[in-house]
């Protein structure tokens, strides 16, 4: 049986989140820069223009620095089935070379590094499940791949444990 080891987060930002959020911003620069008098009363038009124009390119830079990357992961056995939400690969737990999350982060971070790119590359990162007062310790997924990285790799060189 298949486990979710992301969270459902990643689809709702990439999909409803940055579009309304880049939505609102190009809209009211595009809105100001047309139609001068839509600019609430008191407001410079240079400096409201310039703060649409910087909150959309930050938008922008976050989206694709941050968000656009996550993955949904799931374990099935000895399997990683990954997803980009429109593409699907899937890649066995020998060609997991590593797992590091995120300190001190929320959203907390999760990085896979394989041995052997997959579709999506030598590395994926995906979003935690939620964990009320999360970020001062690893998240548990982390743990759980370590061990059973640890354990996958012991039994391929030793045989399984009896």
């Amino acid at each position: 049986m298949a486990k979710l080891l992301s969270s459902d987060l990643p689809s709702l930002v990439k999909f409803v989140v940055f579009p309304v959020s880049i939505t609102l911003f190009g809209g009211g620069a595009l809105l100001a820069f047309f139609s001068p008098e839509s600019i609430p009363a008191g407001w410079d038009r240079g400096f409201f223009l310039a703060g649409m124009f910087l909150g959309f390119v930050a938008h922008l830079a976050m989206y694709s620095c941050a968000y656009a990357k996550l993955k949904r992961v799931e374990l099935n056995g000895n399997t990683l089935s990954l997803s980009n939400f429109l593409q699907d690969a899937e890649t066995s737990l020998d060609n997991l070379q590593s797992v590091s999350g995120s300190l001190f982060m929320y959203p907390e971070l999760v990085w896979l590094e394989f041995r052997q790119p997959t579709r999506f590359g030598n590395r994926v990162v995906f979003i935690g499940e939620y964990r009320f007062l999360a970020g001062w310790t690893l998240h548990p997924v982390v743990h759980e791949l370590r061990n059973r990285l640890l354990t996958h790799n012991r039994n391929s060189v030793n045989g399984p444990e009896t």
